[in-house]
């Protein structure tokens, strides 16, 4: 079996393996039957290759959308350290906030927003920190507390070598403000198979793992978890995330069905040219004349015409393009209200034969707005939440003091601000002195902030 095959057995079993992995320590998932049903159902839809593939380019745009202009900075401070210790401090944070964060997080937020959730955890190696962004089928909920907020899980990774897989279960449970952390390792052929137990140090990368570790005087978890900003209506007492288009599956389906049936009707509608045998001549008397004994366009159909009939005939069946098209809109708009888009958002491109989107989101979209809005806030504070298990990694190792105070600013598009109304009101700003110019050039007019500062620069050197 291969290992795409593998994985994607993996989530068609989920609820049963993920319930055996947990039994192995004792614990029961905090997931049901059906919820892992539905995740397997969506990462089918996600990753399928045929019809339309609205469903990944519904995710895809609500995670451009969220994350255009997306930035993190942070700015810390310890007392214990110099100026110029807490700049390097402070440099090395927002190092680590681009390299494991900000690089792909439009990337991990699709796949979040396809799956329901998506958990992200700070790792440390002993080198560098790292962060995994983990699908439902590498993370088990153990327990959440009164709040919806996930406090137990075991976490799973992977590692393939020839034909064997190697999992690591790395069980964290919460008890009275201490942290259990419990590394088991097992050997198997493919995902979803139990697998053999062996020791973390007979898979390389895992050799310095510790089998056990207790985190003391700590009140909150080391991992965040993001959740779709939907209400979960597949298991309503399920504090866990459902995907972007879980309501839409059916829809999507019937849209899928009525492209292919467009498709078919646009293969069949090329013309036809019958034409009869006796307008060719072989080399030889009495040859069979055909399409396969004589080179002749595609379009062309060799037939006994008869003696009283045309010589040719030309037949153009009619393509209904045009009740098509409006089906497959239909069912577009119909889809996107679902997933939480304005019907028109997406569109039908008569050119490519495929899906479009608005160019831009407009103010009175307010259905789109409220989407990404909510997107964006449970984002942040994901992020929000990540930051500060990065900063207590980095003190819990000794990299940072123990008293560094970390602000962050997390910065993101807000798309019900009017562009025009804003540059005009930046306009104002600027006439009255209380605006740089440069900034203006870099959001306005393309510039970067080294290019926009070298031409103000220049243009107040010219008027001296």
């Amino acid at each position: 079996m291969g290992v795409i095959n593998s994985i994607k057995l993996f989530f068609y079993n989920m609820f049963s393996v993920h319930k055996n992995i947990a039994g192995h320590v004792g614990l029961v998932p905090f997931e049901s039957r059906d919820m892992c049903q539905e995740i397997h159902k969506w990462d089918e839809i996600y990753r399928s290759d045929k019809g339309m593939q609205f469903a990944s380019v519904i995710a895809s745009e609500v995670a451009r959308l969220a994350t255009v202009e997306f930035g993190v900075e942070v700015n810390g401070k310890s007392n214990k350290a110099k100026d110029l210790e807490n700049e390097i401090y402070n440099d090395l944070i927002n190092k680590i906030v681009n390299r494991e964060i900000l690089k792909d997080l439009r990337k991990q937020l699709e796949y979040g927003c396809a799956y329901g959730s998506m958990l992200m955890k700070p790792t440390f190696d002993g080198k560098k920190i790292g962060v995994d962004f983990l699908k439902p089928n590498a993370y088990i909920p153990l327990e959440f507390d009164n709040d919806g907020n996930l406090i137990s899980v075991i976490c799973l990774e992977f590692k393939v070598d020839g034909k064997y897989i190697y999992r690591r279960e790395e069980v964290w449970t919460y008890d009275n403000g201490k942290y259990h952390i419990q590394n088991i390792a097992y050997k198997s052929t493919s995902y979803e198979a139990e697998g053999v137990k062996i020791n973390l140090s007979d898979v390389y990368e895992w050799k310095d793992i510790d089998e056990y570790v207790v985190i003391e005087n700590i009140d909150k978890p080391l991992f965040s978890l993001f959740k779709y900003p939907s209400a979960n209506n597949i298991d309503i007492d399920s504090p866990l995330g459902v995907s972007v288009f879980s309501r839409s599956c059916d829809s999507l389906k019937k849209l899928d069905s009525a492209y292919d049936e467009f498709c078919t009707e646009v293969k069949n509608s090329k013309k036809i040219l019958f034409m009869d045998e006796g307008l060719f001549q072989t080399g030889e008397p009495g040859a069979e004349i055909n399409n396969n004994t004589i080179n002749i366009p595609s379009i062309v159909t060799l037939v006994n015409m008869g003696v009283d009939n045309q010589p040719i005939y030309e037949f153009v069946p009619e393509l209904r393009d045009v009740q098509y098209k409006s089906c497959l809109q239909m069912f577009i708009d119909t889809i996107a209200i679902q997933c939480g888009f304005d019907a028109g958002y997406f569109s039908f491109d008569n050119n490519t034969g495929g899906l479009k989107t608005a160019t831009e989101v407009k103010v009175d979209q307010q259905r789109t707005l409220a989407t990404i809005a909510d997107i964006q806030v449970e984002l942040k504070n994901d992020i929000e939440s990540l930051l500060d298990n990065i900063i207590y990694l980095l003190k819990y190792y000794g990299v940072i003091p123990d008293d560094f105070e970390a602000n962050y600013t997390i910065k993101y598009k807000d798309f019900n601000i009017d562009p025009n109304q804003e540059q005009e009101r930046i306009l104002k700003l600027i006439e009255k002195g209380i605006y740089p110019k440069w900034k203006y050039l870099v959001m306005f007019e393309g510039y970067t902030e080294d290019e926009a500062k070298k031409l103000i620069d220049s243009i107040n050197k010219a008027e001296v």
